[in-house]
């Protein structure tokens, strides 16, 4: 673990499943021993496997931390694995944003909830063709509702 006001915890779900767990603020370029114990996961886990980085219990990230998030990100896609970002404060939601598009990774994806890390981590599809699929589904259903409005009038 690391100083005072970061903790981290890395969970290993399943052979191919694994969580990293952050709490606290993340300060600075360094966010110490993640990297290392983040290397030390991607070795034990399989090519192509899923990890859940949760910020839920994250009270705040600065922009070095961030940097340091997407430096990790990279090392994950290089493994071959599936990420979901779980953050449900709109703030955290936007770091999650910044570090999957830092990291250049179609495989990434921010979430709001867990079951929807673990629906992410089950697809094949990569961000934008299963965001595409989302918004298409929702503009059909309104499209339908506006549909039923017209005709009742």
């Amino acid at each position: 673990m690391a100083s005072a006001s970061f903790h981290y915890e890395i969970e290993h779900i399943a052979d191919d499943r694994a969580a990293i767990v952050l709490s606290g603020v993340l300060e600075g370029a360094s966010l110490p021993g993640l990297g290392e114990e983040v290397r030390r996961l991607l070795c034990d886990l399989l090519w192509g496997s899923g990890v859940v980085v949760d910020l839920t219990a994250v009270a705040q990230c600065d922009p070095a931390a961030c940097c340091t998030l997407a430096r990790i990100q990279r090392r994950i896609k290089a493994r071959g694995c599936r990420t979901a970002w779980l953050a449900r404060r709109a703030r955290l939601r936007g770091v999650a944003w910044w570090i999957v598009h830092a990291a250049e990774d179609p495989r990434a994806m921010p979430v709001t909830e867990r079951c929807s890390a673990e629906q992410w981590l089950l697809t094949d599809e990569r961000r934008f063709d299963y965001l595409g699929a989302l918004t298409h589904g929702a503009l059909q259903r309104a499209e339908r509702v506006l549909a039923r409005r017209r005709n009742r009038r």
